[in-house]
């Protein structure tokens, strides 16, 4: 389990005549960080500095830059936030319009880790677990029986599908996936058919 943001966000405060912009994205691959970086240099391309940094889960991937602060005084700040936060599969773009008074290093550090705090603080935080996807087919008449059932799990319904039966795909965290399997059996008086299907990481309910 580990935790991520929900959605994109986007942040701003003033420090001596300097507007810093903060924006936050969730991203699960170098690419989509990338791309995301680009997308905010092509929007604010008269900027002074785009600093950045990310962390991502698979391989503790961790990138930063400076974009042209003193050295350590910007990108490094803004990812020690997120470590700190213990936030990962996401990213932190700071756009950064120079006001014409200097900031000194000190006041660059807290500026660039206040711009990462407040894209963080106004994040949806979401815990991500590692799930078990399973495909069950049941008669019409267990419907409202089995919802009342899934109820008691963090579950998410990813599908459904309705012909003669009803099908359902669901995915569930993987340390309930037994117990849940062994309830619906005895519910359904063996009259459903589950079927397992890949594990993958993601948000519940």
């Amino acid at each position: 389990m580990y935790k991520t943001i929900k959605q994109d966000c986007v942040t701003n405060f003033t420090e001596k005549k300097s507007r810093f912009i903060s924006y936050i994205s969730h991203v699960t691959s170098e690419t989509q960080a990338v791309d995301f970086l680009k997308k905010i240099k092509d929007k604010h391309w008269d900027a002074t500095h785009h600093v950045y940094a990310y962390v991502l889960k698979n391989n503790q991937i961790q990138r930063y830059s400076d974009d042209g602060e003193p050295r350590a005084t910007a990108g490094i700040p803004v990812l020690n936030i997120l470590l700190k936060s213990e936030i990962y599969d996401v990213i932190v773009v700071v756009v950064r319009y120079f006001g014409g008074t200097l900031l000194g290093a000190g006041g660059l550090v807290r500026a660039y880790s206040n711009s990462c705090k407040l894209a963080l603080e106004k994040s949806e935080i979401v815990f991500v677990h590692l799930c078990q996807k399973f495909l069950i087919t049941f008669d019409y008449n267990l419907y409202s029986q089995i919802q009342t059932l899934l109820l008691n799990y963090h579950n998410k319904i990813l599908n459904k599908i309705y012909n003669n039966n009803v099908c359902l795909e669901i995915a569930v965290r993987d340390s309930s996936f037994d117990k849940l399997s062994e309830e619906l059996l005895n519910l359904c008086s063996g009259n459903i058919i589950i079927k397992k299907l890949e594990k993958l990481e993601m948000a519940l309910s």
